[in-house]
């Protein structure tokens, strides 16, 4: 239980910086953009996509689906979905910052 609260609390912070840095702190924009907010703005359908991947994977890691009644299981000894949904949310990483 320790364990899913420690994990739970890094992927809040992540997803806490990734909103903060992507949509309300204003960064400088140059050719290059840098910038998790040049990235996001102007707001692609790739961004979208990227957005729901990431945001999805992450409530998927946090545990959310097991607080509200939704239980979503590994085969045993395993995390295959774990590292899929990894894999997903950094797909969305990838399709917001290259697209």
């Amino acid at each position: 239980m320790k364990v899913q609260m420690i994990t739970t609390a890094i992927v809040l912070i992540v997803v806490l910086l990734f909103t903060l840095f992507g949509f309300f702190i204003t960064q400088p924009c140059d050719i290059d953009a840098v910038y998790l907010w040049c990235r996001l703005h102007p707001f692609s359908l790739a961004d979208l996509i990227g957005c729901i991947l990431f945001y999805g994977g992450a409530a998927f890691l946090s545990g959310l689906p097991a607080l509200v009644k939704l239980e979503l299981f590994n085969p045993e000894g395993s995390s295959k979905w774990n590292l899929i949904t990894f894999a997903a949310m950094v797909l969305g990483v990838i399709l917001i910052w290259n697209l």
